[in-house]
């Protein structure tokens, strides 16, 4: 009895050569050399290369770090050559042709030692002294019983013998009594019995101190020839205000304030 025949083996058996025959060409293509004498492993490296540029491209990339620490400061480098010397800049603006001379005297509570006179000059005429002072007894040699409250010039030798020099003032003020009196006066050097110098004042008692007082002088100081009358010098005008209470000796305190201009 012959063996019943079975198709579906048949086809099984047929697919499984052709897979094999397949395979086999595969394996010849392989081998076989490409165009320009290259072979299939030429190929891998061309592929190889494909892959890493793409691993390289911003598509591939990840993300950024975290940026790290600041580096320490490296050394100073040597000093480089001094540069050419650079083109003259504009002239600056022209200073002020008036010569200002500030004074300010502040104290209180009667410490008034070392604080109780500024200095000023006046150009080509003189120098002085604006004062303020209160009355004090330290023994027979070192002691005022008025103080000192004035505007004191001292005339320059040199001036002395061809010039004439004078303190016109007018007075604002004074003690309580005096809030609204103004006096105008005149100072100057009247013969060498009197010394070298000459003052106006800010106190109005012929004999004792203004226990209290609250006024300003505005003042000019000159000094003109005796010939022909003509300026020897630019004047030098102030303005000074004042407030002092000297009524009780612990707590005395004086205030001064004003500047002296000449003009250059």
């Amino acid at each position: 009895m012959q063996t019943p025949r079975h198709p579906f083996r048949r086809l099984l058996l047929g697919a499984t050569v052709a897979a094999l025959l397949l395979s086999a060409a595969s394996l010849v293509a392989v081998a076989a050399p490409g165009p320009g004498g290259s072979t299939a492993a030429s190929n891998g490296d061309a592929a190889a290369r494909a892959v890493a540029a793409a691993s390289r491209s911003s598509s591939a990339r990840g993300p950024r770090g975290p940026k790290g620490k600041r580096g320490p400061k490296g050394k100073r480098g040597p000093l480089g050559a001094q540069g050419p010397v650079g083109p003259q800049g504009a002239q600056g603006q022209q200073g002020s042709p008036i010569l200002r001379q500030p004074i300010s005297i502040d104290w209180q509570n009667n410490q008034w030692q070392g604080q109780s006179t500024q200095e000023f000059v006046a150009p080509g005429i003189g120098k002085g002294n604006v004062t303020c002072r209160p009355p004090y007894d330290n023994g027979p040699s070192n002691r005022e019983p008025n103080g000192t409250q004035w505007v004191q010039l001292f005339p320059d030798d040199s001036t002395a013998a061809i010039a004439e020099t004078t303190m016109w003032t007018t007075r604002f003020g004074g003690p309580p009594s005096q809030h609204e009196v103004s006096v105008v006066r005149e100072a100057k050097l009247l013969n060498t019995f009197y010394g070298p110098s000459f003052y106006e004042g800010m106190n109005t008692q012929p004999e004792g101190v203004d226990p209290r007082s609250q006024g300003m002088f505005i003042g000019i100081i000159s000094s003109r020839t005796k010939t022909t009358g003509s300026d020897l010098a630019h004047p030098t005008t102030f303005v000074l205000s004042w407030h002092w209470d000297f009524s009780s000796e612990g707590q005395n305190r004086c205030y001064v304030s004003g500047n002296f201009y000449t003009q250059r």
